[in-house]
Formats: C-alpha cells, sequence, structure tokens
C-alpha cells in the first residue's frame, strides 16, 4: 500500500495530473460517506460540542445540545452566550464540526 507522504509528494509534483480530477471525485465520494454515518451518530438531546474547525472560529468549543438533524447539518441549541449568538439560539453545523461528548 502506497503511503500517505507518497501521495502526497505525487500530488505535489504532478504525477497525478491526469488522474487529478478522479482523485478529487473520489475524495469528494468518500467525504460525503464519511458524514452522512457521522450523522447517524446523533439524536436529538445529545450533547455536543463543536470542534476547532468551525466558522466563525469562536464558536469553537461551544457546548450545545441536539435539536435536529437534516442530511446534511445538525441543529444544536447553544448553551451561552458566544459572539454574536445567544443562548439558546439555535445553529446548524455540518457535521465535521460538531463532537458527541454524551448520548441520551
Amino acid at each position: 500500500m502506497i503511503g500517505i507522504q507518497e501521495v502526497l509528494d505525487g500530488i505535489l509534483n504532478g504525477a497525478f495530473d491526469d488522474d487529478f480530477d478522479r482523485i478529487y471525485d473520489a475524495i469528494k465520494a468518500r467525504q460525503k460517506l464519511r458524514n452522512a454515518a457521522k450523522l447517524l451518530e446523533f439524536k436529538s438531546g445529545d450533547r455536543i460540542r463543536v470542534s476547532k474547525r468551525v466558522s466563525p472560529k469562536y464558536l469553537a468549543g461551544s457546548l450545545g445540545t441536539v435539536v435536529t438533524t437534516t442530511p446534511s447539518r445538525v441543529t444544536i441549541k447553544l448553551d451561552d452566550d458566544n459572539g454574536r449568538f445567544s443562548a439558546g439560539t439555535e445553529i446548524g453545523f455540518h457535521p465535521a464540526t460538531v463532537e458527541l461528548i454524551e448520548s441520551t
């Protein structure tokens, strides 16, 4: 099996230029599958922490409770005021930007 560093080096030096679109499509398909699987982790009432991968960055570390999920979003109700968002505000997050901290 080829290592990640070899893949990255190959991409950067042009070794995969002819297959670049196929590689990109495969990565996007894998991300979509992984995100769909992650959404299955969450249900209403679960406790969530917003990860550092979120934008705006000031929401990183925020805690809340899952209200709903959709095929592409986890909506949480924030525990505390944070930036322009008040405690109790419901915000939708991409599943890759939240972490389950307690399941109900």
